[in-house]
């Protein structure tokens, strides 16, 4: 007997997306990680670079679910992500990793 399994789906309400929902921050640990923050938004994509001695990769940024945009980053070869915040980018928790 074949069974036939059917669904729908919707897009999330937009109060999915609302700024009290979005992931928490997580502070610079460091003068050195507030320099990456700043210069977030115009790291070169795909280059390894120094950033006052933090050898930095920036993915290219892409527009998040949550509304900001993001930048996955690789920070002394472990992940960080990066986010556009209401005075400057901010750190967010990584929730996956990819591949």
């Amino acid at each position: 007997m074949a069974w036939l399994a059917c669904g729908c789906a919707s897009a999330p309400p937009a109060a999915a997306f609302s700024p009290e929902l979005a992931p928490s921050t997580l502070a610079a640990s460091s003068a050195a990680e507030n320099e990456l923050l700043r210069r977030a938004p115009e790291l070169p994509s795909g280059e390894v670079v120094d950033v006052s001695g933090l050898q930095v990769r920036a993915a290219p940024p892409y527009a998040a679910a949550s509304g900001r945009q993001c930048r996955s980053l690789e920070v002394d070869q472990l992940p960080r992500l990066a986010c556009a915040g209401e005075s400057g980018w901010v750190f967010v928790p990584v929730l996956v990793e990819g591949p």
